[in-house]
């Protein structure tokens, strides 16, 4: 799924990613994705891996967009890549940390959105 998601990109990223033979990056991606479903352990790793792949690929290629481009506000789009792949040799390097601290997140937000709609589905209720 993360890497059939190129239809999101804009022109200047479809065609770095054109040059730098992305289908064969989106065909790996895939096929890692197939692997998850093997077993517990090798999906956790198999995740991490293409967390960090994927943002540091995709860090690559909107770096190599930001450089290439004489576009206004090119200087956030290269911080912006550049971020996105040390953000993904962080997952590489420490994958185990990395998804622990995104389960938390993700866990408190789902926490928090779920308080917030019994809380409104409560308000609404005094009202019917």
């Amino acid at each position: 799924v993360a890497g059939d998601g190129g239809f999101m990109m804009n022109s200047q990223e479809l065609e770095t990613a054109r040059r730098m033979n992305l289908n064969l990056v989106v065909l790996i991606i895939d096929i890692l994705g197939l692997l998850c479903f093997r077993g517990a352990d090798q999906s956790v790793q198999i995740l991490g891996l293409l967390l960090g792949l994927g943002m540091l690929l995709r860090g690559i290629l909107t770096l190599v967009a930001g450089i290439e481009s004489n576009a206004d506000g090119r200087g956030i789009v290269i911080f912006a890549g550049a971020i996105l792949a040390v953000g993904g040799i962080v997952v590489l390097v420490w994958p185990g940390i990395t998804l622990t601290v995104l389960a938390v997140l993700i866990g408190s937000w789902f926490l928090m959105f779920g308080v917030i709609e019994i809380i409104g589905a409560l308000r609404i209720r005094k009202f019917a």
